[in-house]
């Protein structure tokens, strides 16, 4: 089964956007964590879905939420089985 890790940086991400979002819409700040993780588990089943869009290997996942998106930039590593996200991005 493909596990899924994050970087030092990819959580920080993630409350930064939280922390934005609170000021101009708290229900889309609680909503934000469901969001994101929801998304980031099509990649458990599904970890090339994303597109490559760098030459280290990166691919982006783009998360929909409402008329924005936020993206997730990944890495799958066929070896281990495992997905190493690297940062979250709106």
């Amino acid at each position: 089964m493909i596990k899924i890790e994050y970087s030092q940086d990819a959580p920080e991400d993630i409350v930064r956007l939280a922390l934005f979002l609170l000021k101009v819409s708290p229900a889309s700040a609680n909503d934000l964590f469901d969001v994101i993780e929801d998304g980031i588990l099509i990649l458990i089943r599904h970890p090339n879905v994303g597109r490559l869009v760098t030459e280290s290997g990166l691919c982006e996942l783009v998360i929909s939420h409402g008329k924005s998106a936020y993206i997730a930039l990944y890495k799958f590593d066929e070896l281990t089985q495992a997905v190493l996200i690297a940062a979250i991005k709106h």
